[in-house]
């Protein structure tokens, strides 16, 4: 007799049960759910936010992998939508923030040359031979 009939799917378990049970016995099949439930809407969110598409793919990837590396971070009393959408909400303002940082790094430190019409000169030079 089959019993695996009236367990019912995992499908059908909420996001908090999933993940006790990816806490318990890292179930791949409960963290497969979570991802499919919630990577493509995280990808949106943290676009929104950071305006990188790639890089909003990149947080949530980070994120699902900090997920399975420390799942026990997880605490039921929590809303999982709400812990997950925090994580890649901070995830992505500081990505945001790096880059910022960067750009201004960048604008601070760049010098034009100041003999343009040289390298100008060289690069026809090269063209011609």
């Amino acid at each position: 007799m089959n019993f695996s009939l009236f367990k019912p799917s995992l499908q059908l378990w909420s996001d908090e049960d999933l993940m006790a049970s990816i806490i318990k016995n890292g179930n791949e099949k409960a963290f497969e759910i979570i991802y499919e439930r919630y990577q493509k809407k995280l990808i949106w969110f943290s676009r929104r936010l950071i305006g990188d598409e790639q890089a909003a793919e990149d947080i949530v990837h980070d994120t699902f992998i900090k997920i399975i590396d420390q799942a026990e971070l997880y605490k039921k009393s929590f809303k999982f939508s709400t812990w997950i959408y925090a994580i890649v909400k901070n995830a992505s303002l500081t990505a945001l923030k790096k880059e910022s940082n960067r750009q201004l790094l960048l604008k601070d430190n760049y010098h034009a040359p100041k003999h343009d019409h040289l390298v100008i000169n060289i690069d026809n030079k090269i063209l011609q031979e």
